[in-house]
């Protein structure tokens, strides 16, 4: 399942001033891949998955494995027929805080303490499709879980696993006749921010994560699509006071509102690639990966992906700025990992782009395309920290100011790194080509089998780690 959240925390004392060194590396069991990781809040410790099924807690500053375990539930590669049978591995869903980690699969939603691995509490699933389970979030001590084929939103306490609401949402959900082909479960996603839940699918909607209130919501499911602003005026208003652009839009359009109806981008769901070569019918698992990204950022939501205009719109779903005066490009493929003022960061195969409120589009960094290979493509991965960002390609590493757009420093890798970057490259001939999506990079072997990786780079108090092929995450110590 696509990841839920992605979270910088800019660590107090964090230094990046210095070209980073090679400080450890850590490789899962075996002769499985990497799949997924990211930082606790407080960006001590790291949480990886692998292609076996296996979690593994390691130290962020040393690289110590503090503790491992097994995932339960179902195998995490998925068996789909395609002229055959076709073997795709896919991420697990799961949100991080500094004392617990929960993880969701198809049997269950389990809560592990983070000092040793423990079962804390376990909530069952029910009998679902593999793959729709939902996906999560965490915030303000509460485990927000989205399950896009029910429509149905719930906020569990963290600590004991307690249901404290729930907000149900039918018009977004996918209809079960057309999962099949079109599993927009796949593709759904859910982010928080400042009191606000964001989640999509067969549309978008925006609830307050206090009381699970709706604020609105706009379905591609309505016909024709009426503007969302359905709920109670005095409430609405309230939830964004002190913001005079979004509070004058809400008035005009709330006056003629009985009147107004529009066909609104946010209706739309979020389609991913339809197979890796065209097997949409045969293998609905290669949806992983929507093209179609949203972002919450306090009053704003982003919206960016395949074929549509990046945009900005408020947290009531009106566009910042009209499209007549929007100056966005079309950021097919971008993943969005942070914010930096009131912009946006997002990472394309190619590129690591800020993008204006107004739509504008700037270059922070760059890297050269050679080939569709994974032995040969750049592979970039990217972290932000604060407003400082990092990157790590084939050939280079280098730190961005993300404010001014200045290089800090751009580096070959360190050379009692080459040895282990050459290894990396050459076992990553067992992959024929690469597909980059909004939500991660897919690697396809040429003989019916897929897995698809989390691709992205980590940063806290002065570390930068980084992917080195599928099997290993380099951590480089960048402090002086």
């Amino acid at each position: 399942m696509p990841t839920a959240t992605t979270t910088t925390v800019p660590l107090s004392g964090a230094n990046y001033a210095s070209p980073g060194k090679l400080s450890w590396v850590f490789t899962p069991k075996g002769n499985a891949q990497l799949q997924r990781w990211c930082f606790t809040p407080d960006g001590l410790r790291m949480m990886v998955q692998d292609s076996s099924g296996w979690l593994y807690n390691v130290d962020r500053q040393t690289g110590r494995l503090l503790w491992s375990q097994r995932m339960s539930g179902q195998a995490v590669a998925m068996q789909t027929p395609r002229n055959g049978q076709e073997l795709v591995s896919y991420p697990a869903e799961w949100s991080a805080s500094d004392e617990h980690f929960c993880l969701l699969n198809e049997e269950s939603m389990s809560c592990l303490s983070l000092h040793d691995g423990a079962l804390v509490w376990q909530v069952k699933t029910g009998t679902v499709v593999p793959g729709s389970q939902g996906c999560l979030a965490r915030v303000e001590g509460r485990v927000l879980w989205w399950r896009v084929a029910l429509g149905r939103l719930d906020a569990l306490d963290e600590v004991t696993g307690k249901l404290l609401w729930t907000c149900r949402i039918p018009p977004l959900a996918e209809k079960p006749a057309s999962n099949a082909n079109n599993p927009v479960w796949l593709t759904s996603g859910i982010r928080a921010d400042r009191g606000r839940v964001l989640v999509w699918g067969n549309g978008t909607a925006v609830a307050r994560i206090d009381d699970g209130m709706l604020l609105w919501k706009v379905s591609a499911a309505a016909a024709p699509i009426s503007f969302p602003l359905e709920l109670d005026e005095t409430k609405t208003a309230s939830a964004v006071m002190g913001q005079p652009l979004i509070a004058t839009g809400f008035s005009r359009v709330r006056a003629g509102f009985n009147s107004v109806t529009l066909s609104h981008q946010m209706a739309m769901p979020s389609y991913g690639y339809p197979g890796m070569y065209g097997s949409a019918q045969s293998s609905p698992w290669l949806l992983w990966g929507g093209d179609r990204e949203r972002w919450l950022q306090g009053d704003g939501i982003w919206m960016l992906g395949q074929n549509i205009i990046s945009a900005r719109y408020s947290v009531l779903g009106l566009p910042v700025t009209s499209s007549a005066s929007r100056s966005g490009s079309s950021l097919n493929s971008a993943l969005p990992i942070g914010t930096v003022g009131r912009a946006l960061v997002a990472v394309t195969e190619t590129a690591v782009l800020k993008v204006l409120p107004e739509g504008e589009v700037k270059t922070l960094s760059s890297s050269e395309f050679r080939d569709n290979r994974p032995a040969k493509h750049p592979l970039p991965a990217v972290a932000l920290d604060g407003h400082i960002i990092g990157m790590a390609t084939a050939d280079h590493l280098s730190v961005v100011d993300a404010v001014s757009g200045s290089l800090l420093w751009k580096i070959d890798w360190p050379k009692d790194a080459q040895p282990i970057i050459q290894e990396a490259r050459e076992s990553l001939n067992v992959w024929q080509n690469l597909r980059w999506s909004s939500r991660g990079v897919s690697f396809y072997d040429g003989q019916a089998r897929t897995l698809t990786v989390e691709w992205h780079a980590l940063m806290a108090g002065g570390d930068l780690i980084v992917p080195i092929g599928t099997r290993t995450l380099m951590g480089l110590r960048c402090q002086p």
